[in-house]
């Protein structure tokens, strides 16, 4: 912790990141477990990253209900593909999965309740 005098103290527990898989060229991260601020209660709402790599897709992984720990996600490339997801965790609805284009959210896919367990995406009509 800082404890330097007018400055706020601020800790970050960091997150943990592995690749994984036979060719190691997957990424595996762990979410921050702890954060610490003298200003008050911290509460995560939202994912927020970049992959430095092209096409990068929200993979299944990404999608399942273990690891839905926000009520958003939203996830961009290199060539700034940028996806959203919304999981509605806990919720009786379907997750949505939607793609950023011409400068607005298209809908493009949903995460049915059955399929919540394994980030399955049922492709909206038209898709």
């Amino acid at each position: 912790m800082n404890s330097q005098p007018g400055k706020e103290n601020f800790e970050l527990r960091r997150a943990l990141v592995m690749m994984v898989g036979a060719d190691r060229k997957r990424k595996h991260c762990l979410v921050p477990t702890l954060v610490l601020d003298d200003r008050g209660r911290t509460v995560t709402l939202g994912d927020y990253h970049s992959h430095p790599w092209f096409p990068s897709p929200m993979s299944q992984e990404d999608r399942w209900n273990e690891s839905q720990h926000w009520t958003i996600r939203i996830q961009f490339d290199s060539e700034c593909t940028i996806m959203k997801l919304i999981p509605y965790k806990g919720e009786r609805r379907p997750g949505e999965v939607y793609l950023r284009q011409s400068k607005t959210w298209k809908l493009v896919g949903y995460i049915l309740e059955g399929d919540k367990e394994t980030g399955f995406i049922t492709p909206v009509d038209g898709e």
